[in-house]
Order: structure tokens, then C-alpha cells, then sequence
């Protein structure tokens, strides 16, 4: 069963093979895929423009073949209407005569109507066919009489789309025409299939929504654009349709008639080449992208095989190393820097094989030294113990006597001999002092000081601690106070060591301090209390910060000449606090003074105050 899981969990094992394959595919074939989408829209893009383009002259090419047939409709009228003879014949209405006429002449000028009217648009004569008393079409009129250059309309007739121009018929006197002559061309399919010529487009011609002239069938009336829409539009209107199951690209314009009914002429390029053009095209992109891919995944293959292979040979032998089995051999061979790293491996293990042994010697050595050290510290702390314990006693007593003689116990003593002894009283409480800092540090190096914590009020000690150092800061001209609230929770830790922590940092304020107050407070800060003692002294450096609570250790030499002491009260308190379960740190700045806290549990249920043990502080 063990084996089962294990072989279902290692293929998802971490494997530099596999991460150095991920990575190499991720570099290889994400470009790749890249290149091929940016080509692929690319390509499809300029196909797209270049059919875009080739139906925009297409349709512009048709455009101007209908331009022209026009222009060649209204130099056809112009030619007739300046021959002399139609002029006499207009002049004199002989209808017969004329029809005689045009009637070769409308075949030679490859027209489709001629008409001869009179001054008032009454037809008099024709190449085709009339009906009697029948006029000319009252647009062409208009625009004969206005003398608009281009006299000329498009109308949509049951045949298809005609051109119908107007030309006044020469004379001596311009505003005495004898007559007008109309010429027509007809736009059917026929012509459409004429300027169509080897194109594969289509053509078609669109008025009324319905089809008048085309080149392509099956078109239906719902396919094709709203015309007024047309009109509100700019530009040409361009759509994708389908005629008779083949897909065009249709571009629908408006062709100039001066007609009060627009026409619309319609270009159909098949989408079949361009859609066979993008889709080769495609497949040949993806055809190489398929390729690099291929290839990149291999050559990724090969290059983290060729790096992990030696890699994995030398992580097996650093396994046997691990055991123990510095003997273990190293392959080497390898090409480019694995050789070396096998090289450097096997070196090493061999290095490390011949310093086991050295080091299994010093190992002994280190042991035995060991010994001996703990041994000898733990002399010398029952020594400073046994010391400061005897000194302690004389120097009790000395305190002692010396006080009786001050009270004058002894007799009357003179003012030199007074002076004395306050020097000797002072003296000796200053050894007293360094006594016990000694004997303290002693027994919390063998482990031997002991703690009984309760909970009791900070505000009372604080009080109390003010009291005893006041006289102390008033010879100094120094304000002590406390800041410390009543209605603060109860401390838990051992009283006696909160008060030795709070004589040990005050009584360093009251000493560094020159000038200014030292202020006792404290805060809450969810289930501790942190106590602080600031002060307006000299400051520390901060250089100096990160060894002031090292034991027999001062901001500078300096310092402890001016002011005395060996350095251990910050020592012992900060072994008190740590003890009771606090930290204790410094904010200081040179010339700024200095701000010492620490912390002390809260208890977590704050007793009775008839329960609050009164603390006393020991001078």
C-alpha cells in the first residue's frame, strides 16, 4: 500500500527536471503562440484591406463607367442639336424629315431615344416610335429653361435605367432655340454586364427597391439596404449577404441621377477567394507554430535532462554523505560546469572526510573544556556568594555604628569628625549596595533566586519608592514623582523584584540626571503593563543602547567615573524582568534623556483591595 502512494504522489513530487521543462516550454512556446496569433491577425487583417480595397475601386471603376456613359449621352444630344439641318428642320416642324434623320444618326451614336420638341417640350419628330401630342419630361424642362449645365436625369423605366439629357437646339440667336432634343442611353443589364468585363464581381442597379439591371440573380428584395437610410447616410453602405448560396461582399452607393427617385448601384465581390486566402494562410501559421513548439519542447527535454541527470547522480551521493558515509563514491565526467561541480563535490567529500576525523578530536577536547568551564563558573559564582555574604555582615555593622555615633549616642562630636563619618556612612552604603547587586547576580546565574509573584497594586510601590529616593533627588535639585493611576489592574510578578527593578532604574535617573524631574508611569496594553521611567539627563548613544544591560557594562568609562557604580543594575533588573516574565527596553537620545520600560503581567483577576498584600520597601 506504501509503495502504491508513493508511486501516485511522485509524479507531483518537486523535480528541477520538471520545473526547468515548464520553464523552457513556458519561454519557448509562449512567444511562439504569441508570434503566431500577432501573425495570424496580422495576415488576416492585410487580406481583409486588400479585398476592402480591390471592392472599393471595383465599385469606384463601375462608378465611373455609368459617369461616362452619362458624359457620352450628353455630347451625343450636343452633336445633334448642333447640326444645321436639324436646326432648319426643327425650325420649320417637319416631323418626317427630322425622324429620317435621327434615325441613322441614333444608331451611329450608339443611343437609345431621340427626341426633337419644340421651345415648350412638345415632341415633333423621333428616332423611335412616340405617341402623339406626348412632351418631354418636365425635369428635363426645368432644367433646360434654368440653362443648368448638366441637363441631364436617370429614370427608372420598365427596361431598366435610362439616361435621359436635354439640349437646346442651336440658332443665330441663343434665346431663340427653335427646339429642344432629348437622347437617351439605357443602363441595363446588358451594359452592366459589358463594364462587368473579366471581373468575378457582380453588378446590379437598384431603384423603388426593386432590381432594374443586373449581372448576378436570385437577389431578393428583403436583402437589400433601406434606401432613405442611404440618403441620410455618408459614404457607401458595405455588408456581408449571401446570393443563392454564395457569400458576397456587397458596397451600396448612390448613383448621381438628379432624379427625384434615388438609385442605388450594387457591387458583389464573392468572399470565397479571400475566406481560401485566410484559411491557407492560417493553416500555414499554425503549421510552423506547431512546429516550433515541437521543436522547443524537445530541445527543452534534452537540456533538462543533460542538467538534471548528473544533478540527481550527485544528490544521492550527498544523501549517503548525510548518513555518514563520507566514503561514498562521487561519478564525474560530466561535460561544461556540472564536471566541475562533480569535481568540487568529490573534492569536498574527501576535505570532509579528513576533517571528521580532526574534528572528532576537538570534539573531545571541546568537551572536557567544557567541563572545566562550568566548573569554574560555577566557583566563582559560590565564591561571590560566600564573599559578598562575609563582607556583607562587617559592613552591616559598620553602617550600624557609624549611624549610633551620628545620632551621639557615643558623645558630642565636632563638626570635622561629623563630616567624617557621613563620608564613612556614605561610603559603605555604596559597598553595601555593590555587595548585594553581587550576591543578587550570583544567584540568578546558579538559579538560585526564587519568585513568588501575587498581585499587588504598582501605584502603592511607586509611592513608596518616591518617598525613599526623594531625599536623594532633592540634594540634586531633581523633581521625583510618580504618574502612576490607581485605578490601573493589579500587577502579577514578585513585589520585591518589581520594587528592585524600579530602585535600580530610578536610582540610575536620579544619578545620570543633572537637572530637570525623573516621572514614574504607567500604561495598559491589553494584558500587560508596562511601567516607565523617564528622565532629563545626559542621554544614551546608540551605540551604547545595545550594551547598557551587559553586566559590568556602562554607556562609557567615562560616565562611571563621574558618577560611581559597577554596572550591574541594569543587569540584575533586566534578569529580574525576564524572570517575571517581561522585556525591558530604552528610548533615548544624547542630550534628550532617556525613557526606560519594562513589563509586568496582568493579574487575571484583579483581587480584593482587602486582598492587595501591602508591600514595604527595604531601605
Amino acid at each position: 500500500m506504501r509503495r502504491l502512494l508513493h508511486g501516485s504522489i511522485a509524479p507531483f513530487a518537486p523535480s528541477i527536471r520538471r520545473t526547468l521543462l515548464l520553464r523552457s516550454l513556458v519561454i519557448g512556446v509562449l512567444p511562439t503562440v504569441l508570434i503566431v496569433a500577432l501573425a495570424l491577425s496580422i495576415s488576416q487583417r492585410l487580406l481583409q484591406e486588400r479585398f476592402d480595397d480591390e471592392a472599393r475601386l471595383v465599385a469606384g471603376a463601375t462608378s465611373s463607367a455609368i459617369d461616362d456613359r452619362v458624359l457620352q449621352t450628353s455630347r451625343s444630344g450636343a452633336v445633334l442639336a448642333a447640326l444645321s439641318s436639324v436646326r432648319d428642320l426643327a425650325a420649320a416642324r417637319d416631323g418626317r424629315a427630322l425622324g429620317e434623320l435621327l434615325i441613322p444618326l441614333k444608331s451611329r451614336l450608339a443611343l437609345d431615344i431621340v427626341l426633337v420638341a419644340d421651345p415648350n417640350g412638345d415632341i415633333i419628330a423621333g428616332a423611335q416610335d412616340f405617341t402623339p401630342g406626348e412632351q418631354l419630361p418636365q425635369e428635363l424642362l426645368v432644367r433646360a429653361t434654368a440653362k443648368v449645365e448638366n441637363s441631364w436625369v436617370i429614370y427608372s423605366e420598365p427596361k431598366g435605367l435610362m439616361i435621359r439629357s436635354i439640349t437646346p437646339i442651336s440658332a443665330a440667336d441663343p434665346t431663340k432655340t427653335p427646339g429642344l432634343i432629348e437622347v437617351g442611353s439605357l443602363l441595363d443589364s446588358t451594359f452592366l454586364h459589358t463594364i462587368r468585363a473579366a471581373s468575378d464581381s457582380e453588378i446590379a442597379m437598384l431603384a423603388n427597391g426593386e432590381v432594374k439591371a443586373a449581372t448576378i440573380k436570385g437577389l431578393e428584395p428583403s436583402q437589400l439596404p433601406d434606401i432613405e437610410a442611404m440618403r441620410l447616410g455618408i459614404g457607401a453602405h458595405r455588408t456581408d449577404m449571401s446570393v443563392n448560396g454564395a457569400r458576397y461582399a456587397a458596397i451600396f452607393s448612390l448613383v448621381r441621377s438628379h432624379s427625384s427617385q434615388p438609385q442605388v448601384l450594387a457591387v458583389f465581390l464573392p468572399l470565397a477567394p479571400l475566406e481560401q486566402a485566410q484559411q491557407q494562410l492560417a493553416a500555414a501559421v499554425l503549421a510552423g507554430g506547431v512546429l516550433l513548439a515541437g521543436l522547443a519542447v524537445l530541445l527543452s527535454y534534452r537540456t533538462a535532462r543533460t542538467l538534471t541527470t548528473p544533478l540527481a547522480r550527485l544528490a544521492g551521493a550527498a544523501r549517503r554523505i548525510e548518513r555518514g558515509d563520507l566514503g561514498a563514491p562521487i561519478a564525474t565526467g560530466s561535460a561544461h560546469e556540472i564536471g566541475q561541480l562533480e569535481r568540487s563535490f568529490q573534492s569536498m567529500a574527501t576535505a570532509l572526510q579528513t576533517r571528521d576525523g580532526q574534528n572528532e578530536t576537538l570534539v573531545a577536547e571541546l568537551r572536557g573544556t567544557n567541563v572545566k568551564l562550568a566548573e569554574a563558573s560555577r566557583l566563582k559564582s559560590e565564591f561571590i556568594a560566600n564573599v559578598s555574604h562575609e563582607l556583607r555582615t562587617p559592613m552591616n555593622a559598620i553602617i550600624g555604628y557609624t549611624e549610633f555615633m551620628l545620632e551621639g549616642l557615643d558623645g558630642e562630636l565636632t563638626a570635622q569628625q561629623t563630616s567624617d563619618l557621613r563620608r564613612v556612612h556614605s561610603a559603605a552604603d555604596n559597598l553595601l549596595e555593590i555587595i548585594n547587586g553581587l550576591l543578587d547576580l550570583a544567584k540568578i546565574e546558579a538559579g538560585q533566586m526564587d519568585i513568588k509573584p501575587e498581585a499587588f497594586r504598582m501605584h502603592e510601590l511607586a509611592d513608596e519608592l518616591v518617598s525613599l529616593l526623594g531625599p536623594r533627588a532633592r540634594a540634586k535639585d531633581l523633581v521625583l514623582r510618580s504618574d502612576i493611576e490607581p485605578a490601573l489592574p493589579a500587577a502579577f510578578a514578585d513585589p520585591y523584584h518589581f520594587r528592585q527593578i524600579l530602585i535600580n532604574l530610578t536610582g540610575n535617573a536620579v544619578k545620570f540626571t543633572t537637572k530637570g524631574e525623573i516621572v514614574l508611569s504607567a500604561v495598559q496594553a491589553r494584558d500587560t503593563l508596562t511601567v516607565t521611567v523617564s528622565d532629563t539627563g545626559e542621554g544614551i548613544a546608540p551605540e551604547a543602547q545595545a550594551i547598557i544591560f551587559d553586566e559590568f557594562r556602562q554607556a562609557d568609562g567615562s560616565a562611571s567615573r563621574r558618577h560611581g557604580g559597577t554596572g550591574l543594575g541594569l543587569a540584575i533588573a533586566r534578569r529580574l524582568v525576564l524572570l517575571n516574565g517581561g522585556r525591558i527596553w530604552v528610548e533615548s537620545q544624547v542630550g534628550a534623556g532617556s525613557r526606560f520600560h519594562f513589563t509586568v503581567p496582568i493579574a487575571s483577576e484583579a483581587p480584593r483591595s482587602a486582598d492587595l498584600r501591602e508591600v514595604p520597601v527595604r531601605a
